[in-house]
């Protein structure tokens, strides 16, 4: 089993980055790293 954490690291208009984690439960052993950029698209 893994949990998983997520953190805001530039939150702007038109853009946002987050870095995500997830480790084993038991252990506290980091199993992947992630980084997602996503853009933000606003109905006119």
């Amino acid at each position: 089993m893994a949990d998983g954490e997520a953190r805001l690291v530039h939150g702007g208009r038109t853009t946002q980055v987050w870095d995500a984690d997830a480790r084993h439960l038991q252990s506290g052993r980091v199993l992947a790293l992630f980084r997602c950029t996503q853009l933000m698209i606003y109905p006119r």
